[in-house]
């Protein structure tokens, strides 16, 4: 068995047990996830033609997984927001309660003249994002008044009460 049909059973299985069917209707869109995940952590590129080069299926031509991916993105069906919050809340189920939270604020100078600043839960030595917003700026220098307006300190307080972990 190849590396990366052992690492996409694994994966598979870990989003099947944590991402609600609800969430996911077509289990194709699970498994196409799943291929998704595993070409950009082989390949470290966000390139679909590099993605099909660790993809085991039966599609003759690489443009297959090409559109694979590409359908996948752009079906109205898939929704990233809500595939996060499970598999998020799985990534802290051990958080004991009352255990200090560390959040980080973290921007990324984009191309075109934007950047990204988003907020993430530092927890066992990962920053695990929470909230995210992508807007027009022309460094990665932000005022309070930006990064205070992108709605992150809201979303990232809010998902957490005194005590507990994310719900």
């Amino acid at each position: 068995m190849s590396d990366s049909q052992q690492m996409y059973r694994m994966l598979f299985s870990a989003l099947w047990e944590h991402i609600p069917r609800c969430i996911f209707g077509d289990i194709r869109r699970l498994m196409t996830l799943a291929w998704a995940v595993i070409g950009l952590c082989f390949t470290k590129t966000a390139n679909f033609n590099h993605w099909g080069e660790v993809v085991i299926s039966n599609a003759k031509y690489a443009a297959s997984h090409q559109r694979r991916f590409q359908r996948w993105l752009h079906n109205c069906y898939v929704i990233p927001a809500t595939f996060y919050p499970p598999l998020l809340q799985a990534a802290l189920a051990d958080w004991k309660p009352g255990k200090r939270a560390y959040v980080a604020l973290d921007t990324s100078v984009l191309p075109n003249g934007y950047v990204l600043i988003r907020t993430a839960l530092i927890y066992r030595g990962r920053a695990l994002p929470v909230a995210w917003r992508v807007f027009k700026h022309n460094s990665a220098s932000v005022s309070y008044a930006d990064w205070h307006g992108s709605q992150g300190p809201k979303n990232t307080f809010t998902l957490f009460r005194k005590g507990e972990a994310a719900k």
